[in-house]
């Protein structure tokens, strides 16, 4: 089986053959909820980090029961499986204040089926020097926490070597999302996801490993359709190649992106000549900035033009989940700031499990339509 079918077949179900080996070897697994976690030190302590998704959740009957119909759909469906007992695999959650609908999420989850590790962290909301202290202050307090439980002292040379890991993770991702800038790319955007949504949900060393063989396997590799439009997708928790399929069936084919699981999450690395500690905080905070940093605005819009002229992207379409405040405000900026550069720009919005898709071609044919294409 070629890698990329192996990689697209992991990112498919939540948990995935791999996590349940790991667990059959004696592993433990902790789960996270946002880019700003370090996944570095849960490494460093000899777990697995996963990004949690709520993949192949149907209904949100139990979920509904604690939260209202206004909070966005991803944490229903989370919290359902959560309360069903389908992440009790996860020896431990982390999470932090990404919005209200997670902090709300978290504080439900540790009242009605926490396990065995909870640790919240205090994130801020700006970059400033003051503030990057804060959040190292943060991590310090989640790494003193995962020593404690797990009964594993972190070193410097442990996370190191978490940080070394992690950012051959991050430079073999760019490289291979660097390969969508050619006329004819090797890649769709949908399996560019599914790639990289199987990078948070397996060991760092068994992912690198396949994705080195990835590269050699992307240089006779094109795409076989025809596309109308060259396509940059921005959006927050977006974790389901099949809604880019959708996007990507009406001719649209999607180059690049700016996502919670995209180019957001692995762009930039840490720096290793750093103190370790020091490291983590001056990346995770200087990362492409999602909009909880209410100071980014302008730091998001330069990474979407720099990444539109690299690409060659004719458009954008921006999709945000139903009753995200975040991405609402997000949007509407974006849908200002893109008129004034002239950049033609679709927004979308949708629930966490795709629905309504007669629409979405609708306008998604249209948008490629008045674009000239």
């Amino acid at each position: 089986m070629a890698v990329i079918e192996i990689l697209l077949n992991i990112s498919s179900s939540f948990p995935n053959e791999v996590m349940e080996q790991w667990r059959r070897e004696g592993g433990k697994i902790v789960g996270y909820f946002c880019s700003y976690v370090p996944e570095e030190l849960i490494h460093a302590v000899g777990a697995l980090p996963v990004r949690i998704r709520a993949t192949g959740s149907a209904d949100t009957s139990d979920g509904d029961a604690y939260l209202s119909a206004y909070n966005c759909t991803f944490t229903r469906h989370a919290l359902d499986q959560i309360l069903k007992g389908k992440f009790d695999f996860l020896d431990g959650i982390v999470a932090l204040n990404s919005c209200d609908h997670i902090r709300r999420l978290f504080d439900i989850i540790a009242q009605k089926a926490p396990r065995p590790f909870m640790q919240l962290l205090n994130v801020p909301h700006t970059t400033t020097d003051g503030t990057c202290q804060w959040y190292l202050n943060e991590i310090s307090r989640l790494k003193q926490a995962l020593e404690k439980h797990f009964g594993v002292e972190i070193t410097d040379e442990k996370l190191r070597g978490s940080i070394r890991l992690c950012n051959e993770t991050r430079s073999l991702l760019k490289r291979i999302h660097e390969t969508r800038k050619k006329p004819d790319p090797p890649l769709t955007g949908a399996e560019m996801l599914g790639i990289t949504v199987a990078a948070t949900a397996m060991p760092k060393e068994q992912f690198n490993a396949m994705l080195s063989r990835l590269l050699g396997e992307l240089e006779s590799r094109v795409h076989p359709d025809k596309y109308r439009a060259r396509i940059m997708l921005v959006a927050g928790l977006l974790d389901d190649p099949e809604f880019l399929k959708i996007i990507e069936g009406q001719g649209a084919l999607i180059v690049a992106e700016s996502l919670c699981f995209g180019s957001r999450w692995f762009w930039n690395p840490a720096d290793e000549s750093l103190p370790p500690m020091e490291a983590l905080a001056d990346r995770y905070m200087n990362h492409p900035p999602c909009p909880r940093m209410i100071d980014g605005h302008e730091r998001r819009f330069a990474f979407i033009r720099e990444m539109m002229e690299a690409y060659s992207a004719d458009g954008i379409i921006c999709e945000r989940l139903k009753f995200c405040d975040l991405w609402a405000g997000e949007s509407t900026l974006l849908r200002w700031t893109a008129r004034e550069a002239g950049i033609p720009l679709l927004a979308l919005e949708k629930e966490y499990t795709s629905g309504g898709l007669g629409q979405l071609r609708t306008r998604v044919q249209s948008f490629i339509e008045n674009m000239g294409k």
